[in-house]
Formats: structure tokens, C-alpha cells, sequence
């Protein structure tokens, strides 16, 4: 796997990969962080989606998030990309790429596959409109 990073790294004019303690490679592409964590024989790829308003306190927007699952099939049919909340409860597109047989391209052509998806779902995530908690009011005349 160190040697398709540091191809890829290679490709991208950049220096070689180094993880951080907790195992993750760090790819910042034109701003959006995509983070490659191998775990047994599968690299993860996952990138944070900044959705100020998917929560609303400590729910989340319903109406948001059913949109955004709603699109999921739509992409699931040519890419392995999936929302998933990460272990802090965050918005996040991953991709489970299997490491056997994995060269650069590849990994190249799913990274640009995830970032593109967060390119199309970041706009979604800026203009969502929050929900309104309705009070139960009574009219007196």
C-alpha cells in the first residue's frame, strides 16, 4: 500500500505520504480533506462534509438528511462512495476500496470520485434551510 501512496504522491507532485498517529493518511485537495486509513485489506477513504445545518441542536435536520440519502442510489451505481456519520457524529463521504490489486489510478479515480460528490452535495448543505420549532400556541381574543 506504501508503494501505490507514494506513486500517487508522485503523480501529484507532491511529497510522500506520512500517517498520523492514528494511522490516516492526509490528501488536501483544492481545500477538501480526504483522509486514507487502511483498516485490514481495505483503504478507507473519507472526506468531512461541513453541514452547519444538518443539527439542529442536538437532533438532526431530518428533512436534510432524508434528501441527501435520497441520492445516494442515484451515485451508488458507479461509485463505492456512501454517507455515513463518522465516530464524532459528523457528515462524511466514505469509500472502502479493496487493497488487492489496488495501483494509483485507481485511487486516483475514487478520490476524484469522492471529491467530486462533495462538490455536488456541498451547495445542498450551504442553502438548507433549517426547520422551525413550532410552539403550540393559543389565540385569545
Amino acid at each position: 500500500m506504501q508503494t501505490v501512496l507514494n506513486r500517487l504522491a508522485g503523480r501529484l507532485g507532491q511529497g510522500p505520504f506520512i500517517a498520523d498517529k492514528q494511522g490516516r493518511f492526509r490528501l488536501t485537495v483544492d481545500g477538501q480533506l480526504v483522509m486514507l486509513t487502511p483498516q485490514g485489506s481495505e483503504l478507507v477513504l473519507s472526506t468531512p462534509l461541513d453541514a452547519p445545518t444538518l443539527r439542529e441542536g442536538n437532533h438532526y435536520n431530518d428533512n436534510l438528511l432524508r434528501k441527501l440519502l435520497q441520492q445516494v442510489p442515484g451515485w451508488a451505481r458507479q461509485a463505492p462512495q456512501a454517507l455515513v456519520l463518522d465516530e464524532t457524529g459528523e457528515l462524511a463521504i466514505e469509500a472502502r476500496l479493496s487493497l488487492a490489486g489496488m495501483d494509483e489510478l485507481r485511487l486516483q479515480q475514487a478520490i476524484d470520485q469522492q471529491l467530486a460528490l462533495v462538490e455536488h452535495l456541498q451547495p445542498q448543505l450551504a442553502t438548507a434551510t433549517v426547520v422551525p420549532q413550532w410552539k403550540q400556541m393559543i389565540w385569545h381574543p
